[in-house]
């Protein structure tokens, strides 16, 4: 479903973005005018499409970044983005930490190291670093954020769910680290602009008892997203 969703929004996006340059083409807006208005729409669907797959704090951040920045360009509210960017950080985290958790401090590492046995989990790093160490032994899913900040899953302890596992990333001038147990089968999909993903593992051939994947998706904006043991 979620993958469904996001082809339609992604379509809509392109078929608006042929409909303005038509338009501006036959005379009838200024093309570049409006997009340096409405661009931040962008951030809205993308908002958008973390919402369908029910991945909260990232649509949360998206779609009130998009919204302050077209309010911004409409004149509506007063400011700059930077008057807003780190208020609506800090209520990303507190949101994050209204989320029900298992997460415990590990004992062999009293930093900010958390150990987390849900098949499901949330990283927020905004303006910080934040590690977590998955010891779920059915890891699912996960959804990392990383704004001006770094965020490190540690997987080495964990175990993938029969039907595999999936991380949804977001860095925006941040960095985020994905240590995974080397045999694991990691596929990448993740969407770049002046930043990069790495895979710096030292890959074992997997087995046919273990044939399970893990699949990185998201979006790194002038950032970069690591993947190691």
């Amino acid at each position: 479903m979620g993958r469904v969703v996001s082809r339609l929004l992604l379509g809509f996006v392109v078929i608006a973005f042929g409909i303005l340059m038509l338009l501006d083409n036959l005379g009838y807006i200024a093309f570049w005018e409006v997009i340096g208005i409405y661009w931040p729409l962008i951030l809205v669907v993308i908002g958008m499409n973390y919402a369908f797959r029910r991945l909260w704090l990232s649509a949360f951040f998206f779609s009130v970044i998009g919204g302050v920045l077209i309010a911004l360009n409409l004149d509506l509210i007063d400011g700059s983005l930077w008057t807003y960017i780190i208020p609506i950080g800090i209520i990303s985290v507190g949101l994050g930490i209204l989320l029900p958790t298992t997460a415990k401090r590990s004992k062999a590492n009293q930093d900010n190291y958390y150990q987390d046995q849900r098949p499901k989990m949330n990283i927020i790093a905004i303006l910080g670093g934040t590690v977590k160490k998955v010891t779920s032994q059915s890891f699912e899913s996960g959804d990392i954020l990383a704004v001006f900040g770094g965020a490190t899953l540690d997987l080495r302890a964990a175990q993938l769910a029969p039907k595999g596992g999936q991380i949804e990333v977001t860095a925006i001038f941040g960095g985020i680290d994905v240590i995974a147990p080397p045999e694991w089968q990691v596929e990448t999909h993740v969407s770049t602009i002046f930043g990069g993903v790495d895979d710096r593992r030292n890959i074992i051939t997997p087995t046919a008892e273990y044939d399970k994947r893990l699949v990185i998706r998201g979006v790194c904006l002038f950032g970069g997203i690591d993947i190691k043991n």
